[in-house]
């Protein structure tokens, strides 16, 4: 069937990871400093240096909103198998209501999955150790090693070549 990209496309998290640290150390550093008064709020482009939690925070966004949702691939699958055609409406109630039904489960087992320190998730592993490492080693220098950044960017560009 025309129109549909055979591989789809994949973001994965680390993407996200690499991009949005790049993205944040760039930013923190040549956004303006200025303060701005609006209304009696008083705010500043640039908040200050990039910070763990907006890094960890915007990974995260990144990264569920990256895979879709399920029901698309039902619907996929009834119109290029099947030959059958779902209105829209439906098709984004079913989407709308599926996230709804997820958020409400994870809503409901917060206390078992986020609150219990002891828990170890084998799948954020790699991730929560990439964010230690690149984060907090920036810009720290050893004499006679090279930073954390700058053997990222050579292996960055050796790997694109």
């Amino acid at each position: 069937m025309p129109g549909f990209l055979d591989p789809s496309v994949y973001w994965s998290s680390y993407i996200s990871q690499l991009m949005s640290f790049l993205l944040g150390q760039g930013l923190a550093a040549i956004l303006p400093t200025r303060c701005f008064n609006t209304f009696g709020y008083i705010w500043s482009p640039n908040p200050g240096p990039f910070s763990m939690k907006e890094y960890v925070c915007i990974t995260v966004m990144a990264s569920s909103s990256s895979l879709g949702t399920y029901p698309i691939d039902v619907v996929l699958t009834q119109r290029v198998f099947y030959g059958q055609t779902i209105p829209l409406a439906f098709q984004c109630l079913v989407a709308i209501g599926s996230q709804c039904i997820g958020f409400c489960v994870s809503g409901i087992i917060h206390q078992l999955v986020v609150w219990l320190s002891n828990m170890i998730w084998p799948g954020v592993l790699a991730n929560c150790v990439f964010f230690n490492t690149i984060h907090k080693n920036y810009s720290k220098h050893n004499p006679g090693q090279m930073t954390c950044e700058h053997f990222f960017y050579i292996a960055m560009a050796s790997s694109s070549a």
